[in-house]
């Protein structure tokens, strides 16, 4: 599925991978089984939407994360979006979509739009404890057997998860919005990981160049991340 703004995420990664500092990955998953929880990926006959949590928020702000949603209509007939009626809850908390000029979204047939909002986080995740540690082998150009290094990492299930958040969307193919359908996803925190900057990269020297490379082995739309310095360095 898409990736959005890979190459700002990946300039990004290429920018901080040069200090020691480390990355805290959040896993998502969900629970609508309708949807491809790895991927994050929900389609039916009128539409689907593909989910993008990956990258960092802008000045790297650890209470919130970006929610990025690619909705493509599969239709003859154009697909509303009523963003004053959607809205992504945390807890018994909702935050309505309805932070822009216009409330409704228009989608012509056989097209998408792309969406963008702030999910505001309830845990701090640079505070959760690592319950385990273990060895994590990428496969390099340079390397058949690929090189080596530890990560560490708490798993959750979605009754004990530290964060769980759901998005609602209010949709209609009825242009006078007489008639609408709802979505109710609902996403949870399935592990936290924790690694170093150049190990979350898959960073390696190009035996030809000299120069340092990057296969970005845990690039992927199901998470999304916070950098920080460790505090004992």
């Amino acid at each position: 599925m898409k990736l959005f703004s890979l190459s700002i995420v990946i300039s990004g990664l290429f920018l901080t991978s040069c200090t020691q500092w480390h990355y805290r990955v959040m896993t998502l998953r969900s629970n609508s089984p309708e949807m491809d929880s790895t991927k994050l990926f929900y389609s039916n006959d009128s539409f689907s939407i593909q989910y993008d949590f990956y990258g960092t928020s802008p000045k790297n702000d650890t209470s919130v994360r970006e929610m990025r949603m690619h909705i493509y209509n599969k239709l003859d007939k154009p697909l509303i979006i009523d963003w004053g009626q959607s809205s992504d809850i945390i807890g018994s908390k909702t935050y309505n979509y309805l932070s822009r000029p216009n409330q409704f979204a228009n989608i012509p047939p056989k097209t998408s739009i792309d969406h963008s909002t702030y999910i505001f986080l309830q845990t701090n995740f640079l505070t959760i404890p690592m319950k385990k540690s273990y060895k994590q082998k990428v496969m390099t150009p340079n390397s058949d057997g690929g090189d080596s290094f530890v990560i560490s990492e708490t798993d959750y299930n979605i009754s004990n998860t530290t964060f769980i958040f759901r998005n609602y969307l209010a949709l209609s193919y009825d242009a006078s919005l007489n008639t609408r359908f709802y979505l109710d996803h609902q996403f949870w925190v399935s592990s936290v990981r924790d690694m170093k900057v150049n190990d979350f990269n898959g960073t390696y020297t190009n035996l030809i160049t000299g120069n340092s490379s990057s296969t970005y082995p845990f690039l992927s739309t199901n998470c999304f991340l916070i950098s920080y310095e460790p505090v004992d360095q």
